[in-house]
């Protein structure tokens, strides 16, 4: 067994959430997305995003996520992991794994967050 891995595609970039420099970089592999967030050049909490297998064909799927390494007590930072994982699934359809690092995981700055992908990443 042979683990290969090769990039088929790279984005990243910068901008201003909350008031803080925040990087964003997206990897897409043949098996999933890697998504790093962060606002201190540290990967943060590790969460693994899958489609649900039980969804039906043709539906929204809905995911199952479980932190893999970092902060377990916080209980937003699987949902934003779904809702990431959604918004990527129109265009990428693989598991997510995201590595979020923001100083700040209030809803406001989660909304900027998802705006930013939306404009920067959903379009290409």
């Amino acid at each position: 067994y042979t683990l290969v891995m090769a990039a088929l595609q790279s984005h990243s970039f910068s901008c201003d959430v909350g008031g803080k420099a925040t990087d964003f970089i997206f990897n897409t592999y043949s098996d999933r997305i890697f998504v790093v967030i962060t606002q201190n050049r540290k990967l943060g909490t590790m969460i693994h995003a899958a489609p649900d297998a039980s969804t039906a064909p043709g539906c929204t799927p809905s995911f199952s996520c479980s932190i893999l390494l970092g902060r377990r007590d916080k209980p937003a930072l699987p949902i934003f992991a779904q809702e990431i994982a959604s918004l990527l699934q129109v265009t990428h359809a693989r598991p997510l794994l995201l590595a979020m690092n923001l100083t700040d995981d209030s809803p406001a700055v989660f909304k900027t967050v998802m705006t930013i992908i939306k404009q920067n990443v959903t379009a290409d």
